[in-house]
């Protein structure tokens, strides 16, 4: 990742409009280019959904996704758990049971697998919690346990205008937040690029998986070719904003070019293999201008260059090595409710040591 120096940091964009936050929600630009994208549903989230996904502590409803049927499976019948446990816990989508309903049928409708976000935000930080170990969720608990353990969500919900224009008066208490559902498709992160709009110009295209891919370097040209092409014929003159940076993907057979998300021109928004200093810097307008696509090269890889995506949200080692398999994050549940459970029949007899006791004292008084 390029280093940001002083120089930099006075080269950062302006802070953004909250109206230019707003029209790069995905709810935003959705429609217009549905077809360009891929396929996705946009619900409307009630209050009361909001408010459990900003609710401490994760409280699933049981809908499919039991921890028990994934955990105890090879285990011999006497030491697997039972419903016990999870027939105590409340119903978290009482409070919101039509909105739960049209969750669990939209996963159906998208083919019975799909990966979530908000209006501006994937729960990309908390993929290690998943028992796939990525964004696939098959019920509306594995969209929910995303959702409530990231804090990417937590900064659409709360924080998404604390970097706006501090002179930017426009009322944004009403916004209304969004659960965007796109169908799951499984993505090769190689062939993503964040691409860079100055003033309705591309400035800069990088690679988005900071690893190096050999195959890359001979089809950049051919990369540049279909991402102009893809800005050119779709979003250079309809998008609302003049300066944004998008994300694109491009499969195999490298001939079509699918637009992902939207992204404000905003310091927050991460430049990758360029610096805001860089992009700030391009003269898009002078004669024979070419946007630069950057490229993780082979020595950036062979130095780690490629650290492991959103690894600033680390987390304890034991639970980073479970969440390498669904099997993982199982085995760690299962023994965190056998701690669970030891301690509270070492309490209990505690509890029935010292009345003993009491009664004891009793008898010789």
């Amino acid at each position: 990742m390029p280093s940001k120096d002083k120089m930099d940091v006075e080269m950062e964009p302006q802070p953004p409009t909250r109206q230019h936050i707003l029209n790069t929600a995905f709810p935003q630009w959705h429609s217009t280019y549905k077809k360009h994208i891929p396929r996705a549903v946009t619900l409307k989230m009630p209050k009361e959904f909001v408010e459990y996904l900003l609710e401490d502590g994760i409280t699933l409803p049981d809908d499919g996704y039991r921890w028990n049927d994934r955990e105890d499976e090879g285990l011999p019948e006497d030491e697997s758990s039972g419903d016990e446990d999870q027939d105590e816990l409340p119903d978290p989508t009482l409070k919101f049971q039509e909105f739960h309903e049209q969750v669990k049928q939209t996963i159906a409708d998208l083919g019975g697998a799909v990966t979530p976000k908000l209006n501006w935000s994937a729960p990309k930080d908390a993929q290690w919690i998943s028992t796939t170990n990525n964004l696939k969720c098959v019920t509306a608990s594995d969209v929910y346990l995303l959702l409530k353990a990231s804090s990417y969500v937590a900064h659409d919900l709360t924080e998404v205008f604390n970097d706006a224009d501090a002179n930017d008066s426009q009322d944004t208490s009403d916004v209304d937040y969004h659960l965007v559902l796109r169908k799951w498709v499984e993505m090769n992160p190689s062939v993503e690029f964040r691409c860079f709009v100055k003033d309705r110009q591309i400035v800069g295209i990088t690679q988005r998986d900071m690893n190096y891919y050999e195959f890359l370097e001979p089809l950049r040209e051919k990369f540049l070719d279909e991402i102009e092409a893809f800005f050119q014929d779709v979003l250079q003159t309809s998008f609302s904003e003049s300066s944004f940076v998008f994300d694109v993907y491009v499969p195999r057979p490298f001939n079509r070019v699918w637009l992902i998300d939207i992204n404000p021109w905003a310091a927050k928004t991460d430049t990758l293999l360029f610096s805001w200093s860089q992009l700030m810097r391009m003269q898009q307008l002078e004669p024979g201008f070419e946007p630069e696509l950057r490229l993780v090269t082979k020595e950036e890889g062979t130095l780690g260059f490629g650290a492991r995506e959103h690894s600033e949200n680390a987390v304890p080692k034991d639970i980073v090595d479970a969440s390498a398999s669904g099997q993982g994050i199982a085995e760690l549940a299962r023994q965190w409710r056998q701690i669970l459970t030891m301690q509270q029949q070492e309490s209990d007899g505690e509890d029935a040591d010292n009345e003993d006791e009491d009664e004891g004292s009793d008898d010789e008084a």
